[in-house]
């Protein structure tokens, strides 16, 4: 009875205490009121400015179901390893041609950025790159030398608007040439009638025409130093017409695949 009596006055101070405080919530209720006006009305400012990001998003949206196949596909397990083996080659062709790991370092650097620059395959660039090297003692030239005449090469070859495959083709040729000493034969009247372009810079560079670059070929006067000597000449001239290109599709994804590299 006592506990009952003790309990009935224990609730009494509760319902006391929560009619206290309802006297006080009317107050509150008002400023909340008053925060939910105001969001409301931030809602509807910020409704316009979402519709034009789902719009946006909805064009991204798109984009990524365009290039997921393609990054899929560069991004395969198998194509890691095949950029992981390009990579391995790249260095192993470097180390012949530098002395020590800083040395090596500064040809890949070079490599990389003349490849992106006039968007050709890493591995043709670092091949003409090494073949110039090979020379470049008996030449004179420098580090800084040797990658600006490889990317002399490699922006004649983007010039003549050769398919990836051809442009390939015709900088394999051109470093085979330098490290047989002389452009001749075959190797000339592949570069000739792949890469225009390379063969007018040369002759450009040596004063003479395209019959007369032939008729040198011939004679075994295109000699490795001859080439260099007439590709330095016309480095401005090439970088001049380079930088009026735009970019092919191919080209693009050249360059993206030297990244993965």
């Amino acid at each position: 009875s006592r506990n009952a009596e003790q309990k009935a006055s224990d609730t009494r101070k509760v319902l006391e205490e929560l009619e206290s405080q309802g006297l006080r919530t009317p107050a509150s209720l008002r400023k909340t009121s008053d925060s939910i006006k105001q969001v409301g009305s931030s809602s509807a400012e910020a409704t316009v400015s979402v519709r034009g990001m789902e719009r946006q998003v909805r064009t991204l949206a798109s984009m990524a179901a365009g290039i997921a196949g393609p990054l899929a596909a560069a991004f395969s397990v198998t194509r890691i390893a095949k950029a992981s083996e390009e990579y391995t080659n790249l260095t192993n062709r470097l180390r012949l041609v530098t002395e020590g790991s800083q040395q090596l370092a500064r040809a890949q650097d070079d490599v990389f950025i003349v490849a992106q620059n006039s968007r050709q395959a890493l591995d043709t660039t670092a091949q003409v790159y090494q073949r110039i090297a090979q020379n470049g003692k008996q030449l004179g030239l420098t580090m800084t030398q040797v990658a600006s005449v490889t990317e002399t090469v490699a922006k004649t070859v983007a010039l003549s608007g050769a398919s990836a495959q051809a442009a390939d083709a015709a900088m394999v040729q051109f470093g085979q040439a330098l490290a047989s000493g002389t452009l001749r034969g075959d190797e000339l009247n592949s570069i000739m009638e792949q890469t225009p372009a390379l063969a007018q810079a040369i002759a450009r560079g040596l004063g003479v025409t395209i019959g007369q670059l032939r008729t040198l070929g011939s004679e075994g006067k295109l000699t490795s130093e001859a080439i260099v000597t007439a590709l330095q000449n016309q480095k401005g001239k090439v970088d001049e017409l380079s930088s009026s290109l735009q970019v092919t599709a191919s080209e693009a994804l050249t360059a993206f695949g030297n990244s993965l590299v």
